[in-house]
C-alpha cells in the first residue's frame, strides 16, 4: 500500500535520517524532489486509505498510533470520527484504555471527529471484552458530557455484556434493585431478546428457557428476532422439535420470517424429522 511505504520510507530512509548513516553530502535538490514527491503523494490520503492502512496496524497498536499520528502530521490529514474509532478499537484491544480516552478527548470540539456512538459501542466492546464490568459501565455514565447518554447507548451496552457472556451483569443492571432511572423504559423487547440471547451464549438451557416464560408472564411483545433467538437455543440444546413447534406458533400468528429464521427452521426439521424433511421444506420457502 502506497501509504505504508510512504511512512516506512520516512521511519528509514528520509534525507534527514540518511545522513545519520552516510558521509556523503545530500544536495538541496534531491530535499526538493522528496518534498515535491511527498506533497503529490498527500493527495492520496483519504478517510478510506488511512482506515485500511490502520487495519493493517490492527495486531500492534504501537505502529498504528505512530501511523495515525504521522498521517495527521506529515501530511495534514484531518482525522474523522471514523479513522479515530478505528485506532480507538485498536487499542482497547490491548488495553491501552488511558490512550483511547485522551483520543476521545481530542475528539471533542472538532466537527469532523466528534465521538458518536459507534466511538462508545467499541469502548464498551473494549472494556467488557477484558472483563472490566465496571469500567464498561462507568463509561456509560461519562456520555452526559458527550450529549449520548440515551437509549442507543444502553443497547449497545447492554448488547456488549451480554455478547461477552457478562448477561449476569446485564439483567442486574436493567432490571436490579440499584437501578437508576435513565429517562427511557428498559423493559421492553429488544432489551429482553439481548439478555436472552446472552443466555443463550452461556450456554444455560435451563435459564434460556425461565427467561422465555418470563417474558410471557411479564406481558413482553415476543418479536421475530425473539423466536429466532429461542429456535437457536432449542436446535442447540438438542430439542430442534420443539423449534418447528415455535415455527409453526410463529406462521399461525402470520409473522414474516427473514432467512435467519427460515434457515434455523430448515435444520431444526432435518435434525428432527430427517434431511429430506429439511431440503423438502427449503425448496418450498425457495418457492414461496
Amino acid at each position: 500500500m502506497l501509504l505504508l511505504r510512504r511512512l516506512n520510507r520516512v521511519r528509514i530512509a528520509s534525507p534527514y535520517s540518511v545522513r545519520l548513516l552516510s558521509v556523503k553530502p545530500i544536495s538541496n535538490v534531491d530535499d526538493a524532489k522528496f518534498r515535491s514527491q511527498e506533497e503529490e503523494d498527500q493527495s492520496s490520503y483519504d478517510q478510506k486509505t488511512v482506515c485500511e492502512a490502520l487495519t493493517c496496524y490492527s495486531n500492534d497498536w504501537q505502529k498504528a498510533l505512530e501511523f495515525f499520528n504521522w498521517v495527521e502530521r506529515e501530511s495534514g490529514f484531518r482525522h474523522t470520527t471514523e479513522t479515530f474509532n478505528r485506532v480507538i478499537d485498536i487499542l482497547g484491544k490491548y488495553f491501552e484504555f488511558e490512550i483511547s480516552w485522551a483520543l476521545i478527548n481530542r475528539m471533542i470540539g472538532n466537527t469532523e471527529s466528534v465521538p458518536n456512538h459507534v466511538t462508545f459501542r467499541i469502548v464498551f466492546k473494549r472494556y467488557v471484552t477484558a472483563h472490566l464490568v465496571q469500567e464498561a459501565i462507568d463509561a456509560y455514565d461519562k456520555l452526559d458530557d458527550f450529549n449520548l447518554r440515551d437509549e442507543t447507548s444502553f443497547y449497545n451496552l447492554v448488547d456488549a455484556l451480554c455478547e461477552h457472556k457478562h448477561v449476569v451483569e446485564a439483567e442486574e443492571l436493567c432490571f436490579g434493585k440499584n437501578v437508576i432511572g435513565n429517562g427511557f423504559s428498559v423493559s421492553n423487547t429488544k432489551i429482553h431478546n439481548l439478555i436472552l440471547r446472552g443466555w443463550s451464549k452461556l450456554g444455560w438451557w435451563g435459564k434460556c428457557k425461565e427467561y422465555w416464560e418470563k417474558m410471557d408472564t411479564e406481558g413482553v411483545t415476543k418479536d421475530l428476532f425473539s423466536y429466532s433467538i429461542y429456535m437457536d437455543i432449542m436446535c442447540k440444546s438438542g430439542k430442534p422439535w420443539k423449534a418447528v413447534k415455535l415455527y409453526k406458533e410463529m406462521k399461525s400468528r402470520r409473522m414474516k420470517l427473514d432467512v435467519v429464521a427460515y434457515n434455523t427452521v430448515i435444520r431444526a426439521i432435518g435434525a428432527s424429522q430427517g434431511v429430506e424433511f429439511g431440503i423438502r421444506d427449503e425448496r418450498r420457502v425457495s418457492d414461496a
